[in-house]
């Protein structure tokens, strides 16, 4: 009976990490496109959404840089930590390794990179 529930449980963490993982992907994917839409507008030379200034816009992309340099370290510990943890480490492996492709298929199209150097010197602050 021990050996089912233990079986069970195994079972639920997985499908837990593999929904971490997912969430992960999904809140990285929607800040970048959020950076991207800045990005053309502010190359654009369009003007920022009402009631915000030019810098106010430029400071909500530096905003979200910060938050999606957040996210891809949160997402490179939860992929290191569930690789360590599993007893099955296969069991989130083509999960993990869809996520990495998509990731490299993004910098090859010219998106925006997971390393950010930009915000480095905010982390002093």
């Amino acid at each position: 009976m021990l050996l089912s529930r233990l079986q069970e449980e195994d079972g639920i963490l997985i499908k837990e990490m593999r929904n971490h993982c997912r969430y992960l992907t999904g809140s990285s994917k929607a800040v970048k496109r959020e950076i991207h839409q800045i990005e053309e507008d502010l190359s654009k030379h369009s003007s920022p959404p009402p009631n915000m200034s030019l810098q106010a816009y430029e400071g909500l992309k530096c905003l979200l840089l910060k938050k999606l340099q957040g996210l891809t370290k949160q997402m490179d510990e939860a992929f290191t930590t569930y690789r360590n943890v599993l007893t099955d480490p296969t069991a989130l492996q083509e999960e993990i390794e869809g996520i990495e492709e998509m990731e490299e298929e993004e910098e090859e199209e010219g998106e925006i990179p997971l390393s950010l150097d930009e915000t480095d010197s905010d982390d002093a602050e």
